[in-house]
């Protein structure tokens, strides 16, 4: 389809980048974990699986570094969707795209760390947009309305990486869930 256009465009990707997905490996607990290399790795969702209205994210990673801006999650097809979310310094700045593309905009405290697994939900009522990493409290931000559009969803990065790194580090689980969870 059109929408996944942008990720077989070899063009779209760092010229580094030499194996676009990333590394699948099992831990000795025997969950699977995927390692991405901070240079083109990135986690494609199927198209629908993201839902176009209330949702929650789940996911648990492992960031190697947070001082370099990393793409974690964007909704994108041939335009940016509904949803970005970057890692920045331990923070996570998010902005979100309403139906008549009115946006919004936050970050949050420093909430990721460095080298240990995280736990990280990010949640959408239709009426606000929260965050939670690690059981600490709820960050929450007034967005309302329908997301503009949840096309593609991925994980870790797309692009050609001039704005924002790719994630560099460790995904264990990923969930979406078709409601707000908070």
């Amino acid at each position: 389809t059109n929408y996944g256009d942008p990720f077989f465009n070899r063009d779209n990707f760092p010229r580094q980048s030499t194996v676009l997905q990333p590394e699948w490996s099992v831990a000795t607990d025997g969950r699977a974990i995927l390692r991405f290399d901070g240079k083109g790795n990135n986690l494609v969702v199927p198209l629908y699986a993201m839902p176009a209205r209330a949702f929650t994210l789940e996911c648990e990673l492992k960031p190697e570094s947070t001082t370099q801006p990393q793409l974690l999650f964007r909704s994108y097809s041939k335009t940016a969707g509904a949803l970005m979310v970057v890692l920045s310094d331990g923070k996570l700045k998010l902005k979100f795209v309403r139906h008549g593309q009115k946006e919004f905009e936050f970050e949050t405290p420093p909430l990721l760390e460095t080298g240990r697994w995280n736990r990280l939900e990010i949640a959408f009522d239709l009426s606000c947009l929260m965050v939670r990493a690690n059981g600490s409290e709820i960050y929450a931000h007034p967005c309302q309305g329908k997301p503009v559009k949840m096309a593609q969803v991925v994980f870790g990065g797309v692009g050609n990486g001039r704005y924002l790194s790719y994630f560099k580090g460790e995904l264990r689980s990923l969930a979406i869930r078709p409601y707000s969870r908070f």
